[in-house]
């Protein structure tokens, strides 16, 4: 499964912001100066002496003169020296580069030859390190530090940009002849773009020397293009658009397309030239070919709702190849800071602030923007520079309304991409080059949330104890100062809270007006007369939102004696419905539960949904009664044929020792299973284990997929097997370290001879005899989670195509023309 589309499939089930696509145009009519397989070559930026390049016919070896202070580094523009050619679509782009007396040099795919143009770069230096290198919007920041995972100083081998779309990976060639992937990140440039070599001498008082050979460009036949034409509106009307997708296939391709619209927004007049398109999930729209080549159209109308900007995103797979859709993806198609003058800190209400919403003090230039399509708004504030002697001299200052003295927290998504792009300075009212104030962030170069922690004060701040840091705040105005400490750290946004047992994994990101959360008794065993419940919601005084609030409880219970502080109540079989128009103070609700004789235990489910800010929230608190949650056992074997059979973990046959029932209402089920303890005694298995009869009709090859997490990789796997299970690595598998949800993954294939985490990345096939088999689920390590698993004989499926029992698809189809 390409990460995009988990990333996607993530965003959903969070119902957070979807991504966000810039649009920057490409010039044209360049002077054409041709050399090897490249169209033109060109100094880019202010460089103090002119660059060169001459081929070699017989070697195929271009070498290249250039002299440039940087590609990126600590600066918003870069001086360099690029061979490029124009290019459209889908491709790649490998070369073996040499920097024979310092310098950088490597691959390059660029908007334009404006000196901040974004752009994409694999770039070596002569040690032998590389660096991914990347500025996604205009002008904006780069990331240009450090190599990556397992490449070491001393690399001389070929490397590889694929791009597919508005995604962009990084490859270096394996002693094999093998591609390895590496990273890839999200850029959406305009085509027609500027592929080739980029040379800089990282010091522009220098002309340095530069060897590449082993260049070639290899064409997709697969692509898949957006244009966004405005329409004119009236002020204060709602803004619409015209949007086209444009796919072209050079080659007969079996593929889908997905168009993702807005969040809010409102699709009409959809129509498409080829193929077949149904809505797979609220504005997400799947369009799929069958041996299709040439090009085909999609044209639909939208009328843009909700908060600013507006994001369209798309993902392009022909069961080869994958990536994300090219074009314009964004209204508007400026991006920058946009400072506001203060934050509101509620006692219960928890302060979300984009790291863009803050005002930049004393030397602007060491903060710069990043484009990123994993952001809630599409931007991330980047460290340009390294740290000042006094951090004052540089920060970006978030004014705070302190509602209510007290303890605060904070908690922030972050990146960093090394262990020299990790961390800030930060502080409430003063700040410090030191490091009570230094704060460290994940350096695995994707996005993630953590607490800032208290340190040992035995090591430095990195050596975090898990101890949330408490902030002692007074009542009125404070200021949060946030300072460079490495270059390319960077931060998405920031929590600030009273909470410091908020799940910051599956916290909902928007900006907050209010807050809603839930009161239930404390309930262990037997059904009470009555259960007692209360909700409590919280405003910021003067914002006055319109709310609206429901409320579902288990079913086989009567709703009665209900009571609104504020707003109205109405109440349709087991659900509630709470509106509080343009509310403006702090108001509770509550009602009481009498069982009937078919009442049980379970989960209570609740969303708020601010209309005036467009924020929504599960209802936070207690959800589900009582505190121990059964294992609900079958009786009869599951008949397994050629369909996907999927298996809930906490439906098993049989279970025994530290398996346990938890709930998440994020999950269709509601419930997962998770180890408590070690699943080994020494080179034994004991006894946590759940399993599941299965009467196979027919022999053949099974396959088996999974939807699991691990918060971490001390609790990331599971011995798994039919009939028979021991605690060795050939019946082990690990499961996504990804806190925030349940990812979907295969079963893999270990390769021989290594540790069962280092797998092929082909499904793990199981031969079967026709007849009655055990599935066997048995624990690892503790705290790992499963919420099920699914047996199939196709081990081509796209995992997060497969729905769930329960799960609710659309299925509109649409006329063709």
């Amino acid at each position: 499964m390409d990460q995009s589309e988990v990333i996607l499939m993530q965003k959903r089930m969070k119902w957070s912001g979807i991504l966000i696509f810039c649009t920057f145009i490409a010039g044209n009519g360049y002077a054409q100066n041709p050399v090897g397989i490249f169209e033109n070559h060109a100094d880019v930026g202010d460089v103090s002496t002119p660059g060169n390049v001459t081929y070699n016919t017989d070697t195929g070896l271009y070498s290249i003169d250039a002299s440039g202070a940087t590609i990126g580094r600590q600066t918003f523009t870069d001086e360099f020296h690029f061979v490029y050619k124009e290019m459209r679509g889908n491709f790649a782009i490998e070369c073996r580069p040499s920097a024979l007396n310092g310098g950088r040099v490597g691959l390059m795919i660029r908007q334009d030859l404006s000196p901040g143009s974004p752009h994409v770069s694999f770039l070596r230096e002569s040690g032998g390190a590389v660096f991914p290198t990347f500025r996604t919007l205009p002008n904006g920041a780069t990331v240009s530090d450090g190599d990556p995972e397992d490449l070491f100083a001393g690399f001389d081998g070929s490397m590889r940009l694929e791009r597919h779309g508005g995604c962009v990976s990084y490859h270096t060639l394996g002693e094999n002849g093998e591609w390895i992937y590496l990273q890839d990140e999200n850029i959406v440039l305009q085509d027609p773009i500027l592929v080739g070599l980029a040379a800089s001498a990282e010091d522009d008082s220098q002309l340095r020397l530069f060897d590449v050979d082993n260049v070639r460009i290899e064409d997709f036949p697969f692509s898949a293009d957006r244009t966004i034409v405005l329409n004119d509106t009236p002020t204060g009307s709602p803004q619409t658009a015209r949007v086209t997708v444009t796919v072209d296939a050079a080659v007969p391709i079996t593929g889908i397309v997905d168009e993702i619209i807005p969040t809010y927004s409102i699709v009409s007049d959809l129509t498409i030239s080829q193929g077949e398109i149904k809505e797979i999930f609220d504005n997400w729209y799947s369009w799929s070919f069958v041996d299709f080549s040439g090009q085909a159209i999609l044209t639909y109308r939208v009328r843009l709702e909700g908060p600013s900007p507006y994001i369209f995103d798309g993902l392009i797979s022909n069961n080869v190849l994958s990536g994300l859709t090219a074009g314009d993806s964004v209204v508007p198609e400026t991006l920058d800071f946009s400072p506001r003058e203060s934050f509101v800190i509620h006692p219960q209400i928890p302060a979300l602030i984009e790291a863009e919403w803050g005002t930049l003090k004393g030397d602007t230039s060491a903060f710069g923007l990043q484009f990123n399509s994993l952001t809630r708004y599409g931007l991330a504030v980047q460290a340009v520079k390294n740290e000042f002697p006094d951090p004052l001299e540089a920060t970006l200052e978030f004014k705070l309304n302190v509602l209510e003295g007290g303890k605060y927290y904070f908690f922030a998504r972050t990146r960093g991409d090394d262990p020299n792009s990790d961390s800030f300075y930060i502080g409430f009212d003063d700040l410090y080059a030191t490091d009570d104030y230094a704060f460290a962030i994940a350096n695995d170069k994707y996005y993630s949330t953590r607490w800032y922690e208290e340190y040992d004060p035995n090591g430095r701040f990195w050596n975090r104890t898990g101890v949330k840091r408490a902030f002692a705040l007074s009542a009125g105005e404070h200021t949060l100062l946030i300072s460079p400490r490495e270059d390319s750290a960077q931060i998405d946004w920031f929590v600030i809270t009273s909470d410091p047992n908020i799940d910051i994994y599956n916290f909902m990101v928007g900006e907050r007006t209010c807050h809603i959360s839930r009161d239930l008794p404390d309930l262990e065993t037997g059904l009470p007369d009555t259960v007692s419940v209360q909700l409590n919601l919280f405003v910021i005084p003067g914002k006055n939102p319109n709310i609206e609030v429901e409320e579902i409880v288990p079913k086989n219970w009567a709703i009665e004696n209900v009571q609104a502080g504020a707003g109205n109540v109405t109440v349709d079989g087991n659900q509630l419905f709470w509106t509080v128009p343009t509310a403006q103070s702090d108001a509770t609700m509550t009602y009481e539960l009498i069982p009937n004789e078919e009442a049980e235990f379970g989960i209570f489910m609740g969303y708020m949904y601010d209309q005036t800010y467009y924020f929504g929230e599960l209802i936070s608190g207690d959800y589900y009664t009582p505190a121990v949650i059964p294992f609900k056992t079958l009786l009869a074997p599951i008949p397994v044929g050629t369909d996907i059979v999927l298996l809930q973990a906490e439906n098993p046959h049989a279970y025994s020792g530290d398996m346990v029932v938890k709930p998440d209402v994020g999950l269709f089920s509601q419930l997962y299973v998770e180890s408590i303890s070690d699943g080994r005694n020494g080179a034994e298995l004991n006894e946590n284990e759940i399993s599941f009869q299965l009467d196979f009709e027919q022999a053949g090859t099974y396959y088996i997929f999974f939807s699991a997490r691990a918060d971490s990789d001390q609790e990331d796997s599971f011995f798994i097997g039919f009939d028979e299970i021991a605690a060795d690595d050939a019946y082990a598998f690990s499961v996504p370290k990804d806190p925030s949800y349940f990812p979907r993954e295969w079963v893999e294939t270990i390769v021989e001879g290594q540790d069962f985490w280092v797998t092929t990345g082909e499904p793990r096939p199981y031969e079967l005899t026709a007849g009655l088999h055990t599935l066997r689920l048995h624990a690892r390590e503790p705290h790992a989670k499963i919420d099920w698993l699914a047996i199939t004989t196709d081990p081509t499926l796209r995992l997060y195509r497969v729905h769930e029992p329960g799960e609710e698809v659309a299925v509109n189809d649409y006329m063709l023309y």
